[in-house]
């Protein structure tokens, strides 16, 4: 009798915990968030619950050589996992019931591939490629997810690029060999792409080529990572008008050493930089998209990406440590919910 009731009590835990697990991963609030691993050549999984910020561990799919950069579309069907050293893009379906992920197709890239950028209407992608000094250009299948080549489009003047962010029908190329943003008009017909009449607005930095930001909104801001310490920030309305290439209204503020990514909260009320070499996040608040210094918090070591999501929590990619942070973001305050481990050397993060 004592032994039939262990199992029977073993069988109900089981099953207490299994319930659990898919109760989790099925809620339909909950959203599935990934992050690529560089040197294991993986992709972690996660579902994050909305309410709790907590993260459930769904394990890992296989990328290409070294994934550096991952982004999900719009709708939360598909994901795009650039691989510098096999030189593509793995593209993924995205399961709405568990979360996961599975490997549908690949596309060649240029040489050293950085980034890749959506477009908004759904039709059009962009890959920055760094040894090739060029952008990448594909159109994507609506019910596959496919890339498809539609040519490449020399990154001209640029000798590093290493940054791209699409934002309407305009594509914003970090390039760090030239310590300059270049800027590019998109045609949302055919997925063309030709040099803005500004071309070439010179930002006077060193390196500002992280993982930058461009603000929503009718009067947007660009915020741009600099190696030497800063943050760089300026109106998309004060791009220059050719042949100039000054930024008239460009300003700076201070962050930390080595800052590599900037991440903003939903409302556009707070900023937090990510400052690679010194293990912390300079915070900010933001009014009417200009910086106001909140102090610094201490984090991991090498601190990357960052994304917050609508819900009020903000997830750190910690390249050092080989973890995930969450935290609960309440204005330019963070509160650690928890450490979770992901793959050797994790670079990139993006959820739906």
């Amino acid at each position: 009798m004592r032994i039939y009731t262990v199992l029977l009590g073993l069988t109900l835990l089981m099953a207490a915990c299994t319930s659990y697990e898919e109760a989790f991963n099925r809620n339909l609030d909950s959203t599935g968030l990934y992050v690529t691993n560089s040197s294991s050549n993986s992709v972690s999984q996660f579902a994050a619950d909305p309410k709790s910020g907590i993260l459930n561990d769904l394990g890992t799919v296989p990328a290409g050589t070294t994934p550096v950069y991952v982004a999900v579309n719009s709708a939360g069907t598909f994901a795009y996992v650039v691989n510098s050293g096999s030189n593509d893009v793995y593209v993924y379906s995205i399961n709405k019931k568990t979360r996961k992920l599975a490997f549908t197709s690949s596309v060649a890239t240029g040489t050293l591939p950085r980034m890749i950028g959506l477009h908004s209407g759904g039709k059009f992608a962009y890959v920055v490629n760094e040894t090739t000094d060029n952008i990448s250009r594909y159109s994507i299948d609506s019910s596959t997810g496919a890339l498809t080549s539609i040519g490449t489009v020399a990154a001209t003047g640029a000798t590093t690029p290493r940054a791209i962010v699409v934002h309407k029908n305009l594509i914003f190329l970090a390039d760090a060999g030239g310590t300059q943003v270049r800027l590019y008009n998109i045609d949302s017909t055919t997925g063309a792409v030709t040099d803005h009449s500004a071309l070439g607005g010179d930002l006077a930095s060193t390196s500002c080529a992280g993982l930058f930001h461009i603000s929503s909104g009718n009067a947007p801001y660009v915020y741009l990572p600099c190696a030497d310490g800063n943050i760089e920030y300026f109106p998309v309305s004060g791009w220059p008008t050719f042949p100039s290439t000054t930024i008239s209204s460009k300003a700076t503020i201070a962050a930390g050493n080595t800052t590599s990514a900037i991440a903003l909260t939903a409302d556009q009320s707070a900023a937090f930089a990510s400052n690679s070499g010194a293990a912390s996040l300079s915070a900010y608040t933001l009014s009417n998209g200009v910086p106001t210094a909140a102090g610094t918090i201490s984090t991991c070591t090498t601190p990357g990406q960052m994304l917050i999501n609508s819900s009020g929590f903000g997830y750190l990619v910690c390249n050092g440590d080989n973890t995930v942070r969450a935290y609960s973001v309440s204005g330019a305050n963070l509160s650690l919910i928890k450490s979770y481990p992901v793959g050797t050397a994790p670079t990139s993060i993006a959820a739906y």
